[in-house]
C-alpha cells in the first residue's frame, strides 16, 4: 500500500473555513481530503490556525 502524501507539517500555519462543529466543541474545517479540527472556532469562520499534531488523516491545529 503506497503512503498517503500529507500536505503540511507541524508548525505550518495554514487558512481554512470551519463547515461544521466536533462533539467537544472544536471548529472541523479540511484541507484537501483531511479533516481539521480547531478549538474555539465557529461554523463560518475562515481561520488560520498553526499545526500542533498531524495525525493521517488528521490535523489539530494549537488554540
Amino acid at each position: 500500500m503506497q503512503e498517503k502524501f500529507i500536505p503540511v507539517r507541524v508548525g505550518d500555519v495554514i487558512e481554512l473555513d470551519i463547515h461544521s462543529m466536533g462533539h467537544s466543541g472544536e471548529g472541523i474545517g479540511s484541507l484537501q481530503d483531511m479533516v481539521v479540527f480547531v478549538p474555539g472556532a465557529l461554523v463560518g469562520e475562515k481561520v488560520r490556525a498553526e499545526i500542533r499534531e498531524v495525525k493521517n488523516p488528521l490535523l489539530e491545529p494549537s488554540s
